[in-house]
């Protein structure tokens, strides 16, 4: 006997209603996110079809707790488009960073977290249409089509969201700092429709390249079209004190 599609279960509709436009609510609500101030800015810039969205962040600021269920959010609020005639089925994500592992260690290490906090809510019938492996996630019975999934962004590599087109994509790239301004330029050639969405993050390392510029001369607030946004250490609440003071002790 065939597996239910998600499409026939009488509560998806709902879901898709509630949570669509709103990735705050859908953290809060499905993940069960007491989320920070910092995230909840971050939540509410990415909401926009078409959101370009810079955080430079600290550390332990909870920017990749974020991410994580930034790329569920699309992934399950996200299940059709219809434009041009046509009718397209699924949401694409591509979570990158210089070093593959450093997305199987931040960003899905997350999900299954949220995994786990959604199969305990009131939501947890959604997790019956998933599936989280150790390189995908896919809604069961779409898997070609409707997905999140890895890509390196190593220098002098080829990036493997080239020629990808989807009404539904998010591009989330993390350390960005260390991704060169050629996969940028791929990135931007690949972002070209009104719900493609695009979300980077990295310390403040350099002060070159495209994710310093999304910062400065790129921003929204100095005429481009990236959202800017800043994650304090600081203002953190999942640092202590006293982590914070033996911080600025050993720098001086």
């Amino acid at each position: 006997m065939a597996k239910a599609s998600i499409f026939q279960d009488p509560r998806y509709l709902e879901f898709v209603e509630r949570f669509h436009a709103d990735p705050l609510r859908f953290a809060v609500s499905v993940c069960g996110m007491s989320p920070s101030f910092d995230q909840e800015d971050l939540l509410f810039a990415i909401s926009p079809p078409n959101a370009k969205v810079s955080v430079v962040s600290g550390t332990s600021t909870g920017k990749t707790a974020a991410f994580g269920r930034i790329a569920l959010w699309h992934l399950l609020c996200h299940p059709v488009a219809v434009y041009e005639g046509k009718v397209e089925i699924g949401s694409n994500t591509y979570i990158g960073a210089p070093r593959i592992n450093q997305v199987a260690d931040g960003v899905w290490k997350e999900m299954n977290d949220v995994y786990l906090a959604i199969a305990n809510g009131p939501y947890g019938w959604i997790n019956d249409y998933y599936e989280i492996t150790k390189t995908r996630v896919a809604v069961k019975g779409f898997e070609d089509q409707w997905f999140i999934t890895q890509v390196a962004m190593q220098q002098g590599q080829s990036i493997g969201v080239a020629g990808k087109h989807r009404y539904w994509q998010l591009i989330i790239i993390d350390e960005a700092a260390g991704v060169s301004d050629e996969h940028f330029d791929v990135i931007d050639g690949t972002q070209t429709q009104p719900g493609n969405r695009t979300l980077m993050a990295s310390q403040g390392v350099r002060n070159a390249g495209r994710f310093y510029e999304s910062h400065h001369n790129l921003s929204r607030d100095n005429g481009g079209s990236w959202i800017s946004l800043r994650f304090s250490s600081e203002r953190s609440p999942f640092v202590t004190m006293q982590w914070l003071k033996d911080r600025d002790d050993e720098t001086g």
